[in-house]
């Protein structure tokens, strides 16, 4: 296990607490005993607790791992140790291959959504892989007893989604001018476009012309798109974070970084922190590829808003270039 601060502070407490206790046996006084044991119990609980916190959060797997999920979608696992723990989940997906399309979650009659976890996106779609996509409201994560919101709440994307000829979401303010879209099979990371088939709203432009562009910024879980305009590949990124010990997230810069040197050339942040997950269907199951940590609790998904699925067309054939 990695020591971490959680660690440290775990040990501490439980060796002030042991500490107590020790001192208190020594005490010739029953009621000082009683009273030195007491006092010492909530501090060897709060040192226990902050311990196993300590071992779940630093004991995630950072091992690299790559697989095929599909024909043109592919997945890895990267750890990365420097400047600090980092772990991305990366998966591509050839935009022009034919058994393949891309889709979103779809709104209710008044543009709301129902919000949901990955998980339950992709087993209800049957989606080949999911992202979590769209800023949206309300949200409240503490406290933990009135977090909002809950699988099945009502929510509204920031910013316009388009997806089979379907638009919905609430303008943001300032607008969002940025996105991830598909013209004419084509994706773009960038600007919004009108007459997108397919568009997902984004904050930031991290890529653009393969240079890095975004602004100065802390490690944090991210969600990110990018575009190979030569291979019209998607890339679709998230770095957990959030997890001493195990991966405490990327900045801007780094993303984008990693992006093109694997031949991004444009890319965009979707919704980050808690909400960045990469959901997928391997070998028949629902499995979470990345380790969100929504509540600061390790592998804990957030229900969204919106999702980017990558479905795959089971009358297609597989051998179709």
């Amino acid at each position: 296990m990695r020591i971490t601060v959680w660690a440290v502070y775990g040990f501490a407490l439980l060796g002030a607490g042991g500490a107590l206790v020790w001192a208190a046996r020594r005490q010739r006084r029953r009621w000082l005993r009683w009273a030195g044991t007491g006092g010492a119990t909530p501090i060897l609980a709060a040192g226990l607790l902050m311990t196993a916190y300590a071992l779940v959060t630093a004991n995630g797997d950072r091992s690299p791992a790559a697989v095929t999920l599909a024909p043109g979608v592919s997945y890895e696992r990267i750890p990365i140790d420097e400047p600090r723990p980092q772990v991305l989940h990366l998966a591509v997906v050839d935009l022009d291959q034919p058994c393949l399309r891309l889709d979103t979650t779809k709104p209710a009659a008044d543009g709301t959504v129902t919000a949901e976890t990955g998980t339950e996106f992709v087993a209800r779609t049957g989606a080949l892989l999911a992202i979590n996509v769209a800023y949206f409201y309300p949200i409240r994560e503490y406290p933990y007893w009135e977090a909002y919101p809950r699988s099945g709440d009502p929510v509204t994307a920031i910013g316009l989604v388009i997806a089979d000829g379907q638009r919905y979401g609430r303008p943001a303010d300032p607008p969002l001018h940025r996105a991830l879209t598909v013209v004419d099979g084509r994706g773009h990371a960038g600007a919004a476009r009108d007459d997108a088939e397919l568009m997902v709203p984004a904050r930031h432009i991290l890529v653009a012309g393969g240079e890095a562009v975004g602004p100065a910024s802390t490690p944090y879980p991210r969600a990110i798109a990018g575009v190979d305009l030569d291979t019209n590949h998607l890339y679709l990124l998230v770095s957990d974070g959030k997890q001493p010990g195990y991966a405490e997230g990327s900045t801007y810069d780094e993303a984008a970084r990693f992006l093109i040197a694997r031949g991004v050339d444009e890319a965009v942040e979707l919704d980050g922190g808690g909400s960045a997950t990469l959901t997928a269907t391997v070998d028949g199951r629902v499995d979470v590829l990345s380790r969100p940590s929504q509540q600061r609790l390790p592998g804990r998904q957030r229900p969204v808003a919106t999702h980017l699925g990558v479905q795959l067309d089971s009358s297609c054939s597989q051998d179709s270039p």
